[in-house]
């Protein structure tokens, strides 16, 4: 248990002092070190960035249709 705080210490300090790249796995695994990682926060968090990619280019979409669509 010693070691994993330890190691979760170091890799706390290694990576604040590391560029700020919160969508790294690193950062990922760190917030959910000895946590529950099937109660579905986890999974949200990895696939984060391919939701939100989806909804933009969704968003993005509607909103061309409807400003370039004839007046009805």
């Amino acid at each position: 248990m010693l070691d994993i705080l330890v190691l979760t210490k170091l890799n706390s300090k290694q990576m604040l002092n590391s560029k700020s790249d919160l969508y790294r796995n690193e950062w990922l695994e760190l917030v959910f070190a000895n946590r529950n990682k099937t109660y579905g926060a986890y999974e949200l968090r990895r696939h984060n960035i391919q939701t939100t990619l989806k909804a933009l280019v969704m968003a993005c979409t509607l909103m061309i249709s409807a400003v370039t669509a004839p007046d009805v």
